[in-house]
């Protein structure tokens, strides 16, 4: 299986594993969805999920709505979301590009519910000090951050 592949497999599982038992419908929120293949993966899998995929750029909200996702024009630094709407929040290589990280995880940890958790991906494969940077960043928003063996897969709660 591809890095890629390993990586959707892992964070398909955290995502599933975040969300609560109780609701018949829990609410997912990706940001930074970029061509929505994740988002159409996700989404096919599990319909019992409302998924929304964000993203700032346009051409990405537009490539991941043709797949047939629901997808929004959003700045992961101004969420345009009510206090505690998701139970689990997704960043798949795009984190470590946000000019405030601070900011967005202050969004992420604001949107998400009591009990909520967030699933990040890192971006380079070898980039240990990028990871170190994020995990440091995350422990200052969220009480519990944990990392998901050598895949560069973080979650937070």
């Amino acid at each position: 299986m591809s890095d890629a592949g390993e990586h959707d497999e892992v964070v398909l599982r955290l995502v599933l594993d975040g969300l609560p038992t109780g609701r018949a419908m829990p609410d997912v929120l990706e940001v930074g969805c970029g061509d929505g293949a994740f988002a159409e993966r996700f989404t096919t899998a599990h319909p019992h999920v409302a998924y929304l995929a964000t993203d700032a750029s346009p051409a990405a909200v537009e490539l991941t709505r043709a797949r047939g996702v629901p997808a929004q024009l959003m700045d992961v630094g101004t969420l345009l979301a009510g206090e505690a709407s998701y139970d689990v929040a997704v960043a798949v290589r795009v984190l470590d590009h946000l000019a405030d990280l601070d900011r967005g995880l202050g969004e992420l940890r604001r949107v998400l519910r009591p009990g909520g958790r967030l699933v990040a991906v890192v971006e380079g494969p070898d980039d240990d000090r990028t990871e170190d940077r994020l995990e440091s960043a995350l422990r200052r928003h969220f009480a519990a951050v944990t990392r998901t063996g050598d895949l560069r897969v973080l979650t937070a709660s």
